[in-house]
């Protein structure tokens, strides 16, 4: 196991620096930077100035040397200095990525705690109520944008009957309690969980249709042994293999996801520093995001190959 998780790590190396590459290429592109946005603010600056800028923040080299250096640097610990506030990206980064890890988590226990138990309900009886009840939840998290949800949840609860806030980790001169915390995660960690609950749904559904009709689960119940211990002891467990891979997939949708989310909810994380870095033009503060975004999708692939091997003993990583 031990051999297998180093393997899969050496091989990460060169997807991760695909990965950053593409980004900072396709940041490289963009219209603008950091010195045509001192120049329009400053319409004093002269052409000299503007060219050492452009020197001194190590513009005037070529993209491919310019992401070499910088991943030289990111080799060392060091994600470099953001243009726009003169901070370390890492110590930006690094309080950001609590609040953004926070609502991911807590948005995918979420679509889990209902997306899993409403789908074993709808395969126990297809066309009953709870199967309906889950086609319309999968229909609408499908179907509904988030920022629309978002919109529609913060009108509601937030607007008219100001039950919940709508936006920050806190209110202003709020003590900073779990409880607190806990109401303000509940808009947008809901709204982003509802999002991916209905792939959940539809997944444990298919899943546990196809497991509930093979021989053992037949055999099993021709034992005497209870429904509710067929369907999670025997069903359920071989049904979760697919949910596990859905997982997975969700992983990247969820920060994607999470980047609008945080930007509706002014909520302190990641997506709403990338979003602030973009508009900025400041490419190590973008960098930095990516680095950290890339490597947590990586690893929970890693992560979730184990928790196959600990669902399948018949699955082995040598």
């Amino acid at each position: 196991m031990v051999k297998y998780i180093c393997k899969r790590i050496v091989l990460m190396i060169p997807l991760f620096i695909g990965i950053t590459f593409v980004i900072y290429f396709l940041s490289s592109l963009a219209p603008g930077n950091i010195v045509d946005n001192m120049a329009s603010s400053n319409p004093d600056m002269t052409q000299e100035q503007i060219d050492q800028l452009y020197i001194d923040y190590g513009l005037n080299k070529p993209i491919v040397v310019r992401y070499v250096n910088w991943l030289k640097d990111l080799a060392k610990g060091d994600m470099g200095i953001s243009y726009r506030t003169s901070q370390k990206v890492s110590i930006m980064v690094g309080q950001r990525i609590g609040p953004t890890i926070m609502l991911t988590g807590t948005s995918l226990i979420i679509a889990l705690l209902i997306g899993i138990p409403l789908g074993v309900l709808s395969a126990m009886k297809p066309k009953g109520i709870f199967d309906n009840i889950a086609s319309v939840l999968t229909f609408l998290g499908s179907s509904l944008p988030n920022f629309f949800v978002a919109l529609v949840l913060i009108f509601i609860f937030a607007v008219k009957l100001k039950v919940l806030p709508s936006s920050g980790m806190y209110a202003s001169g709020q003590a900073h309690t779990i409880t607190a915390l806990a109401v303000h995660l509940i808009l947008p960690a809901g709204v982003l969980g509802f999002h991916i609950m209905g792939n959940f749904i539809k997944q444990t559904r298919g899943s546990m249709l196809e497991v509930l009709n093979e021989e053992y689960i037949k055999t099993a119940r021709s034992k005497g042994i209870s429904e509710g211990a067929v369907i999670i002891k025997h069903a359920l467990r071989n049904a979760l293999i697919p949910i596990v891979t859905q997982i997975s997939l969700m992983v990247p949708f969820l920060i994607g996801g999470a980047v609008v989310i945080e930007q509706i909810f002014g909520w302190p994380g990641l997506g709403t520093l990338m979003n602030i870095s973009i508009t900025a033009r400041d490419y190590p503060a973008i960098m930095g995001v990516a680095v950290v975004i890339s490597i947590v999708v990586l690893l929970s692939n890693i992560v979730l190959d184990l928790v196959y091997a600990a669902l399948d003993p018949r699955i082995s990583y040598t």
